[in-house]
């Protein structure tokens, strides 16, 4: 047996006789033992079943007759109850007694069988005429044919049930015979499975075990491994192949080798040379590469650097420590951008951080972490551009309240009857005036609340406030749009809601804002629905309108800046939204959208609850 296949064959065909000689015999015992098992379930246990069902209608029958008999001034009614119970349980008896004549399975049971018939026949001839004025000897002669009757269907019950015994008997002996046969077959294949195990291995893996060894030190790049066995099959060739491997590998080692330093040295020459600052960490988080931009920013030295961990390092630089914890964060949640401010000298500088991690798939195809890389961006001249063009809307929305103050003064003189009378193209175009101007207003309110929003000098002045308060208010604001539209406004409050703790104002304009937007999308006579109600520890507000709802892909950035503006549909800052959204999130809410384009729309906010009310809340419910 030179050849490994062969070899390997011959302890499979081993491995196949001994499982065919175990699974032919479970298969001979176990088919022997279920054969004289279900002989007990099919033969017997219809019969014991039938008569049990028998004796139970029997008995049904003559409580009615016995009730018959018993009760002097049955009425009409009632005899007419108990014949029809007395006829449906004949019917009853009379089909499992059809039943078991149809299932004769013992020596004897037909004769039972007949005789039952025949008693029966007799019973039910004296029952039919029998009335409540029969007297006592007609009563007594169906108790007899009823006791008579139990007997036959007792007998027929116990000679199935001996029947049952016997076989049960006879079904527990070869389950022994079973167990005693299949221990043996067992005990001799086991036996011989052992040897086999023991030998036959060590037969076939011995020359492998070498060549193992060897590998696992190729693994660790050692090259230099030779294997010193000669064989003449398929391990053979194996053998060969591994030394003529091993010595390509030592020939290409020394060669990588020299590349890879030559390449490190050029990406290290090209991280020194960026303007951003660079920190790279390996696993377990030892700093790597610094580039000369972090050292400055840091005030670390690379020589005292490279190597230690940012555990170590942190704990003695604080801004170290807080550029970690941004780029963690930055892992976690990749949208928050928000930049690090840096105050050194009287200067202020914001740095921006991104946070690679660098990963490969393990063995099981799992991403695990080899390393991160944190970029250090200086973007301090766009951030003062950014501040200034805030400044710049801010002052010019300032600027424009009063040339808009003077348009509404001149509007009200123009108005006023005292001046003079205007003719209808005079008041068509006041009212338009009006119009445009309100729209101003709107959009320069807008503009001075997101100046507050984007330098973060969000003024809020938080009180206990009832829920009810803002949709009152709201509404309020807003009656005369939806009094014009004919809009049907539901309020739906549950009840002993606790006060929530948040800025009046604030939230009224959150809740004024999003059903100024239902009562422009929604359509003539057509219903807005307000709801509030507790979740957890908050007080959810919703607005739900049934107008042109919102594009799917406007959805997607519904509270960014200025998305509004870039939907057709709608004619405003686009800034409503994203105000809205700040509002609520300074006050530790949230506010989130649903909506089906063409079918309507559906905003809702939260805001906390105050602690004490939300006990109180919790004793009413």
């Amino acid at each position: 047996m030179n050849n490994l296949k062969t070899k390997i064959s011959f302890g499979l065909i081993f491995i196949f006789i001994v499982v065919l000689i175990l699974s032919s015999g479970s298969i001979i015992f176990i088919n022997q033992l279920a054969n004289d098992s279900s002989v007990i379930i099919k033969e017997n246990y219809n019969t014991i079943d039938y008569s049990t069902k028998m004796l139970k209608s029997l008995d049904m029958m003559f409580s009615s007759q016995t009730k018959i008999f018993v009760s002097k001034n049955m009425s009409k009614l009632q005899y007419n109850a108990v014949k029809t119970d007395f006829n449906t349980n004949k019917l009853e008896f009379e089909k499992n007694l059809n039943r078991e004549a149809n299932n004769i399975t013992e020596t004897g049971e037909k004769e039972l069988v007949d005789k039952l018939k025949d008693e029966y026949q007799k019973y039910i001839k004296v029952s039919l005429n029998t009335t409540p004025d029969s007297g006592t000897i007609k009563f007594d002669e169906i108790e007899l044919r009823f006791i008579q009757i139990r007997e036959k269907i007792q007998s027929i019950y116990n000679l199935n049930m001996n029947a049952v015994l016997l076989k049960n008997k006879t079904a527990n002996q070869t389950a022994s015979n079973v167990i005693f046969y299949m221990s043996c077959i067992g005990i001799i294949s086991s036996l011989l499975t052992l040897l086999f195990i023991i030998y036959f291995p060590q037969y076939i893996y011995s020359p492998i075990t070498q060549l193992i060894v060897k590998l696992k030190h190729i693994s660790s790049k050692e090259f230099n491994q030779r294997i010193d066995i000669s064989a003449k099959d398929e391990l053979g060739e194996l053998i060969n192949s591994f030394n003529n491997m091993a010595i390509k590998l030592q020939e290409y080692e020394n060669h990588h080798i020299n590349q890879l330093l030559l390449e490190k040295k050029r990406i290290e020459a090209l991280v020194q040379c960026l303007h951003d600052g660079v920190l790279v960490m390996d696993e377990a988080d030892h700093i790597i590469i610094i580039n000369q931009y972090a050292q400055q920013l840091l005030n670390l030295d690379e020589f005292e650097t490279i190597g230690e961990t940012t555990t170590f390092l942190t704990a003695k630089n604080e801004l170290l420590k807080k550029i970690i914890a941004h780029a963690d964060n930055y892992i976690i949640a990749p949208d928050n951008e928000t930049p690090l401010k840096i105050e050194n000298d009287n200067n202020v500088e914001f740095i921006k951080i991104e946070s690679i991690n660098i990963t490969r798939k393990n063995d099981v195809g799992e991403l695990i972490k080899i390393g991160q890389v944190v970029l250090l961006k200086n973007i301090t001249k766009f951030e003062q551009r950014n501040i200034d063009k805030i400044k710049l809307l801010e002052t010019v929305s300032h600027e424009l309240k009063t040339p808009i103050s003077s348009i509404n003064l001149s509007i009200k003189l123009l108005e006023d009857s005292r001046i003079g009378l205007m003719n209808i193209e005079q008041v068509k175009l006041t009212d338009s005036i009006k119009h445009q101007t309100k729209r101003l207003i709107t959009v320069v309110n807008e503009l001075l609340d997101y100046s507050q929003v984007e330098t973060g000098k969000i003024e809020l002045r938080i009180a206990e406030i009832e829920p009810y308060q803002i949709i009152e208010l709201s509404i309020f604001a807003l009656m005369m749009q939806i009094n014009e539209k004919k809009i049907d406004v539901d309020v739906i409050v549950d009840d002993f809601l606790p006060q929530v703790k948040a800025d009046l104002e604030k939230s009224t304009w959150v809740l004024v804002n999003l059903l100024s937007n239902a009562i422009r999308y929604s359509n003539f006579e057509s219903k807005i629905i307000i709801k509030a109600c507790k979740i957890d520890n908050f007080i959810y507000f919703s607005v739900q309108d049934f107008g042109k709802g919102i594009e799917s892909d406007v959805l997607e950035r519904i509270f960014e800046k200025f998305s509004a503006a870039k939907n057709l549909l709608r004619k405003r800052s686009g800034l409503g939204l994203v105000i809205a959204k700040e509002f609520v999130e300074s006050q530790g809410g949230t506010i989130s959208v649903q909506s089906v384009f063409n079918e309507g729309s559906k905003f809702t906010f939260s805001l906390p609850i105050i602690k004490e009310q939300y006990e109180v809340y919790n004793s009413k419910k």
